[in-house]
């Protein structure tokens, strides 16, 4: 067997392999040498990647090859190909060093190279460039598990620090999700069912108007699943588990307290007109996140109060528990929490010529809702009478705004530069309905109503010496309410071959 047949799904693998090869003439110059086993389509695919012009973690104008950062890209095919069910599971499988977990008082959680949080607050998250995370508490958290990704072109991922081009929160790195736009009149239905009463719709819609150069996408979805079987999960771990009485610990794990992977439904839709030099993009997704399947089992779902010390013991994994045993669990009645997050985001640019230069000025709005609520449970009724059905824990929200304007200059041979500066204001206490409340109790806010100013000022150049070297250069100054932060950046790129190239980044 070929032994590059056996790396053949590895696709990482052997776009590397490619590289190693080809720097030390492992193919002949005249082609009657050694010939490459390397399947055609990862030969296509490396190709792509080389001539692909990226929108992220730069202002420059730049293909992958010359970008200064390291990169992973997603392609539309490779979505198709992967099976993830969401943005989390479809990161962790092509993205090296990701890996996405569980908080049960947040929700999904996302790491990246050794880098995480209690709450989503090291990765910046951006559609088409705009960012999504929220500035109050959470970061970003309102598609980790939302699904309904077939309007998606491709995703770029900036694995490692971006303080340049995004500011503070880009410690881990940046998830870059670009929407496909019209090319052509098309029509694209899709579903998609699963043995876990998983039941996702999505239509896309596509139209072009050549005669007044305009193009139009449109975008909707929803998404429901049942999850796994009620405690079908279990959970492993040391710490608020129960004892038996021989102070043992449960060595394999317990049972969950609900269905992993459940939701009552995730919908989106999203639409981009363009317009000759001017873009309008919207996006309104809901995404709701059961918390059931991260807790463990309750033995005693039905009372809301300790029960007396005598109360009756009950058979839980394989033998008779006491409720003292189990009192003093990390349940605290919250095995019903459910995760709300609801985001609406309108993001208008224009680009303005200037011969070969650019002007480019872009408006954002977003509003947020972050809100955790009360799902239906089989055995928890006797809850409902304080924590009905819907019941809202806590509910908290904030509205942004963004302005920017941005200089590029391209007209000098081998010289590349950017320069811009950008006003963002962040009101944050209020949710989409007007409440900031735990509880339901209007006098008790989850956070302060505040807002916050921040003025930033960036610029980032390029500069090729010669076919094989250049030198990128670049800072950014972010004058916040309550912080001043500096992020200057300088690299090296050394380009051996057209198809080859070694950066040697320092940052801050």
């Amino acid at each position: 067997m070929n032994k590059y047949s056996l790396l053949r799904n590895n696709r990482t693998v052997l776009l590397c392999l490619v590289l190693v090869l080809s720097f030390f003439n492992l193919y002949s110059a005249d082609g009657n040498g050694m010939q490459s086993s390397v399947p055609e389509e990862d030969i296509e695919y490396l190709d792509y990647l080389l001539t692909l012009k990226i929108t992220s973690g730069s202002f420059l104008d730049l293909k992958h090859e010359n970008s200064p950062v390291s990169m992973t890209i997603i392609t539309r095919d490779m979505i198709k190909l992967s099976g993830a069910r969401n943005m989390s599971e479809l990161l962790e499988i092509y993205v090296p060093g990701f890996q996405y977990m569980f908080n049960k008082w947040n929700g999904t959680l996302w790491g990246l190279r050794g880098v995480t949080n209690d709450r989503n607050t090291k990765i910046i998250y951006l559609i088409n460039g705009h960012k999504m995370n929220t500035q109050a508490r959470d970061g970003f958290q309102g598609e980790t598990v939302l699904g309904l990704m077939k309007d998606i072109e491709r995703i770029e991922v900036l694995r490692g620090p971006a303080g340049l081009v995004y500011g503070s929160g880009a410690i881990a790195g940046i998830v870059n999700v670009i929407t496909k736009k019209a090319t052509e009149n098309k029509l694209e239905i899709s579903t998609n069912f699963g043995t876990t009463g998983l039941q996702e719709y999505e239509a896309n819609i596509y139209a072009i108007f050549p005669e007044s150069d305009q193009n139009i996408s449109i975008s909707a979805g929803f998404r429901k699943a049942d999850g796994l079987n009620p405690h079908q999960s279990r959970i492993y771990g040391l710490a608020s588990w129960p004892y038996p009485a021989n102070n043992v610990l449960y060595k394999n794990g317990i049972q969950s307290d609900g269905s992993y992977g459940s939701t009552d439904g995730d919908w989106k839709i999203a639409g981009q007109w363009g317009i000759k030099d001017f873009n309008l993009y919207f996006r309104i997704t809901r995404q709701k996140e059961s918390a059931g399947g991260w807790f463990i089992l309750d033995p005693w779902p039905e009372h809301q109060s300790n029960p007396e010390p005598d109360f009756e013991s009950r058979f839980v994994e394989g033998r008779y528990t006491t409720y003292d045993e189990w009192d003093g669990t990390e349940t605290w009645r919250s095995n019903r929490r459910q995760y709300i997050s609801d985001n609406v985001m309108i993001n208008g640019r224009y680009d303005y010529r200037l011969g070969m230069n650019e002007l480019i000025f872009d408006l954002a709005y977003d509003r947020n809702t972050t809100r955790a609520g009360t799902e239906k449970k089989i055995g928890y009724e006797s809850d409902y009478y304080s924590n009905r059905v819907g019941y809202i824990e806590e509910t908290f929200g904030e509205s942004r705004i963004t302005a920017s304007a941005m200089y590029q200059l391209k007209s000098v041979p081998g010289f590349q530069f950017s320069s811009g500066i950008e006003y963002r204001l962040d009101m944050i206490g209020e949710d989409m309905y007007g409440k900031n409340e735990k509880g339901e109790l209007p006098g008790h806010p989850v956070v302060d109503n505040v807002d916050y100013n921040t003025i930033s000022l960036f610029g980032e150049g390029l500069y090729d010496i010669n076919n094989h070297f250049g030198i990128h250069f670049g800072g950014r100054l972010d004058f916040h309410t309550r912080a001043f932060m500096a992020n200057p950046k300088l690299a090296l790129i050394y380009k051996p071959s057209q198809n080859h190239s070694v950066k040697i980044i320092c940052q801050s």
